[in-house]
């Protein structure tokens, strides 16, 4: 039981982190320029902050609890737990680890290998992705593509402040947005 509260708490933590640093584009001192972010024209930017927050806080509240990828780490998780408990119970010889204590340990590698958590979570991050990209959508927001002129120009300015603003300068130019617009293969 606590591995899967466990498993759950730190599959959203890492995916809110995710979400957020996509939702609107990374603005970090110690980021670089975002390739995309989004933009509505003519939108202020307490309005362009608040959906940015609104739609970052609809990913985090997405319904990821019976999804595959935490299914997958679900069950690992409790795999996982039932080897600790037989490492509990098996001994050490004289000469290091046990027969029964070395298969434990190669079981446990099996369960990682085959749970493959990494993807697990990149999977969880497209599923809360989607959710933030469906809001923002909903919102009257799109994507854009910054040039590589404005990526410099972007990593080039000090201070989070400094950068949001600039970003928001993009993301609320029609010029920009039309002339700059991102288009996936995927339609939503």
């Amino acid at each position: 039981m606590v591995y899967q509260r466990t498993a759950s708490y730190l599959t959203r933590l890492a995916a809110i982190v995710a979400v957020f640093a996509t939702t609107v584009g990374s603005v970090s001192a110690n980021a670089g320029a975002p390739q995309r972010a989004w933009g509505k024209a003519g939108v202020t930017y307490e309005q362009y902050r608040d959906d940015a927050l609104e739609c970052g806080k609809q990913a985090l509240a997405a319904d990821i609890d019976h999804s595959a990828p935490v299914d997958t780490l679900r069950r690992a998780s409790g795999e996982l737990a039932t080897l600790d408990n037989q490492m509990g119970v098996t001994s050490y010889s004289n000469d290091g680890m046990s027969d029964g204590l070395k298969a434990v340990v190669q079981q446990r590698q099996m369960v990682v290998q085959t749970a493959r958590p990494d993807q697990q979570y990149v999977r969880i991050k497209q599923l809360m992705f989607e959710t933030a990209r469906s809001c923002m959508t909903k919102s009257g927001y799109s994507r854009f593509n910054l040039t590589s002129d404005q990526r410099k120009a972007f990593s080039k300015l000090d201070g989070v402040e400094v950068r949001r603003h600039y970003l928001y300068g993009l993301a609320s130019d029609e010029n920009v947005l039309r002339a700059q617009k991102y288009t996936d293969d995927v339609s939503h």
